[in-house]
């Protein structure tokens, strides 16, 4: 299969533990891969995205299970094309469910461009998104009050 990306990561786990599985094609056609756990505060993403860069990987896709991306996603789209795949394309996967197969399974997925990416917005639109996403929140408990208010 024709390999699209010959340098990637597939990174996976929730945001206070990520793995991340760097996967490298070699000129021979072997397939190297190193693993790196991050965590949540921004000096682990940053060394994440060092070691990254270290190797020279231009990519990394991440599975969206709703907003567990979003902490990794400034850190790194700064210098790399963050992919944020949709869950149910990337959980096809047969065998046990761990992190470091997943992130390798992920990383796969893209090196083969098998993976189709999700609408990302910019950051001006995370941040509105954040405070629309408030706005309802708070604005959710008092219907039921003024529901109850209404019928006296």
């Amino acid at each position: 299969m024709h390999v699209m990306h010959p340098v990637c990561c597939g990174s996976d786990g929730p945001p206070t533990q990520l793995t991340a599985c760097l996967r490298r094609g070699g000129d021979d056609g072997t397939i190297h891969t190193a693993w790196r756990d991050g965590g949540p505060t921004s000096d682990q993403r940053l060394a994440l995205r060092a070691g990254l860069d270290e190797h020279g990987c231009p990519i990394v896709v991440r599975e969206s299970p709703g907003v567990d991306w979003q902490p990794l996603s400034p850190v790194l789209v700064e210098r790399l094309e963050v992919v944020v795949a949709q869950a149910p394309a990337v959980r096809q996967r047969p065998g046990k469910k761990t992190d470091t197969a997943d992130a390798a399974g992920l990383a796969e997925l893209l090196a083969h461009g098998l993976v189709d990416p999700s609408f990302l917005p910019p950051p001006e639109g995370h941040a509105l998104r954040d405070l629309t996403r408030t706005r309802v929140a708070l604005g959710q408990p008092r219907t039921p009050g003024h529901n109850r208010l209404s019928k006296r």
